[in-house]
């Protein structure tokens, strides 16, 4: 049977080396090939494999590090393809507010059941 629905978006899974020079380094932001969300990114740093929002961010076609990477150093991005969606974890205000209306909502309705 065809596929009937919205097409598939596949990701380019293109490999980028970034050449860390100068000693020491001090460069936290370095150009990237193609535009892509921290989330549709493989970063791995001296074989060790990055965690998005931690240690880097992007914004368009620049990655972000966290602290400078080490010169000599191997580091490279595979880009994975388009991120479909992004959740962002709730702020603290949010979450408080949400908090206080469920618990105004649970004493009202107690209040109800014990008849006051």
């Amino acid at each position: 049977m065809a596929y009937i629905g919205r097409g598939i978006e596949l990701g380019q899974h293109k490999k980028q080396t970034i050449t860390v020079s100068g000693s020491p380094n001090t460069t936290t932001v370095y150009a990237m090939d193609l535009n892509a969300s921290q989330n549709s990114l493989l970063v791995v740093y001296g074989g060790v494999i990055q965690e998005p929002g931690i240690a880097y961010t992007s914004s368009g076609t620049n990655i972000t590090f966290t602290s400078a990477p080490v010169t000599g150093t191997s580091l490279y991005i595979i880009y994975l393809g388009q991120e479909l969606t992004s959740v962002s974890n709730p702020t603290t205000a949010e979450v408080t507010t949400l908090a206080t209306t469920i618990a105004q909502t649970e004493a009202a309705a107690l209040a109800i059941a014990l008849g006051g």
